[in-house]
This record gives structure tokens, C-alpha cells and sequence, in this order.
């Protein structure tokens, strides 16, 4: 048994994926040497597709495959609260990015 984090470096499910469940991975980040052939095959195609819907269903699948696995057990997850003053700003967008840090540049002062 062991504990780790892991955060997104990059705005990609691939981020998670490929270090922590793909086979090519142990002895990296696969700290828990999980090896699906299948996983990789889904991760591999996803990653070698172009098209944005085709890629985000190949990870899917892949995220389907190691949830009925569950190589890892989630223990913990973080939450953030951001307040924004609705009388100063028109939010025209998320408030925050997917990193959780406020999204100030998609703020517009209220004329």
C-alpha cells in the first residue's frame, strides 16, 4: 500500500491515464505495475486520433476499463471556492480555469 497525489500538468484526460494505467508506464509514474492490454490499446488509439469526439470516447472507454479495475483507490479530492462580485463583474465564461485559479481575463467590468 502506498499514498500519492497526482495533478494535471495539461488539459488532457491523457495526463492521468498514460502515467498512472498504462503498461509502458511501470517503473515510472504505474506505481502499481497495472497492466491491461486493453487499457494501453485504448490509450494508444486515443492518442494516435485526430478527431476530438472520437478521442474523448477512446478515453472514455479507457476510464471505463480502469474504474471496473480500479487499480486505485480515490481517497481524496480537492475543493476550492472562489467569490466574485456580481455588482462589479459580468461573467461571460467559467469563473475559474482547469487548474481552479480564477478566470479574470474572461471578467467584464459592468459599464
Amino acid at each position: 500500500m502506498f499514498r500519492m497525489t497526482w495533478a494535471i500538468d495539461y488539459p488532457s484526460v491523457d495526463n492521468f491515464l498514460y502515467p498512472l494505467f498504462h503498461s509502458a508506464s511501470i517503473g515510472d509514474d504505474n506505481f502499481t505495475r497495472y497492466n491491461s492490454p486493453a487499457v494501453d490499446g485504448l490509450i494508444d488509439k486515443a492518442r494516435a486520433t485526430a478527431d476530438d469526439d472520437e478521442r474523448r470516447a477512446l478515453y472514455g472507454e479507457a476510464e471505463a476499463v480502469t474504474c471496473r479495475d480500479l487499480p486505485l483507490l480515490p481517497l481524496w479530492f480537492g475543493v476550492q471556492y472562489h467569490l466574485v462580485n456580481l455588482e462589479k463583474f459580468q461573467i461571460d465564461g467559467a469563473v475559474v480555469d482547469m487548474f481552479g485559479e480564477p478566470v479574470l481575463r474572461m471578467f467584464r467590468p459592468r459599464s
